[in-house]
């Protein structure tokens, strides 16, 4: 309204200050500018009023599946898990699927809608685990559809990365992750950080930076340029938490490497933490045990929600058999 009647002003003022003999040409021109004006305006409006309705209907369709998703659920059925095995890797992937991995078999499962009478696909496959040097490795013939769409069916050799329920990363010879499944909590919770580090290991033009810690992609450790004892890592979130604060960190030690699997026995691996957030009388210390795989902290503090800052230094390592540097593989901090 204030910009309609500030160029009604203007008009005004225009046609007031010219002769009579050009008033009417210039009542003439006026109406016109108006018109087009008027038209542009309604054209600006009513666009943004569609925007407005399609972002709307897209936030309600959205609403809708996650309601139909929480009661459908997702939760396998127990006749596809395998219920008496030693081992068991259960991971969610994607909005409504499962893998499960137990030493013999690889099971994929997946439902196929949010109607209570929607069914459910399922893939099995044979595989052979197998364990070197603290890595884990799993061998099957791949002929289904749960790897990413440019993955060719074939022989197939992965390393694994896991936390039972929560994660579950497979990477490919050239350390690069060919799936990655985690829960949808760890998903809406998990924070990508800013980090620095008191010490970043050089090898000629290579740095094993701390931010490879959060590059989950492609595997590259960080790694300290002296034994890591003492050596400090700060992380403050890279957008805002709403509130929440950190709340856990979740690790994956040593360095990981699909060919070179020796070099996570070569380096040191963290052995014990202590984690503080700026005050001196606010710290936990965790003990880590010594392997690659996930290994979830949880701080517990009644000053949580206003954690969002964190201090992790290594206290004490376990040694390496050639290399006496840390190295770390993935870090992910929760909110």
């Amino acid at each position: 309204m204030n910009k309609n009647i500030a160029f009604l002003n203007i008009i005004l003022v225009i046609f007031f200050s010219c002769s009579r003999e050009r008033a009417s040409n210039i009542t003439e021109n006026t109406v016109v500018i108006w018109e087009e004006y008027v038209a542009a305006r309604t054209a600006e409006m009513e666009l943004r009023r569609v925007e407005r309705e399609t972002e709307e209907r897209e936030l309600a369709r959205l609403r809708e599946i996650e309601r139909r998703k929480r009661a459908v659920g997702t939760v396998v059925p127990e006749e596809v898990i395998p219920q008496y095995t030693p081992f068991k890797i259960m991971a969610p992937i994607g909005s409504f699927g499962h893998i499960i991995i137990t030493e013999n078999n690889l099971t994929y499962w997946r439902i196929l809608g949010f109607d209570e009478d929607s069914g459910y696909i399922t893939e099995k496959y044979d595989i052979v685990l197998e364990r070197v040097n603290n890595m884990l490795y799993v061998d099957f013939y791949y002929d289904g559809t749960f790897l990413c769409r440019n993955i060719a069916h074939g022989q197939k050799r992965f390393l694994v990365l896991y936390l039972h329920g929560d994660y579950l990363f497979l990477y490919n010879e050239n350390n690069k992750i060919i799936q990655m499944g985690m829960s949808r909590e760890t998903n809406i919770r998990s924070v990508t950080p800013y980090l620095t580090a008191t010490s970043e290991l050089w090898k000629g033009d290579t740095v094993y930076s701390v931010n490879n810690l959060t590059t989950i992609n492609n595997l590259r450790p960080w790694v300290t340029e002296g034994s890591g004892v003492g050596e400090k890592i700060t992380l403050t979130p890279s957008h805002s938490l709403r509130g929440r604060g950190f709340s856990s960190i979740t690790i994956s030690n040593g360095y990981v490497d699909f060919n070179r699997s020796y070099l996570y026995e070569y380096f040191n691996r963290v052995k014990k933490i202590r984690v503080s957030w700026g005050n001196p009388d606010e710290y936990i210390v965790f003990d880590l045990e010594d392997t690659p795989q996930f290994q979830r902290f949880v701080l517990h503090s009644e000053f949580q929600s206003e954690i969002n800052f964190l201090e992790i230094e290594i206290l004490e390592v376990y040694r390496g058999l050639r290399y006496d540097n840390t190295a770390m593989n993935i870090i992910i901090p929760w909110s």
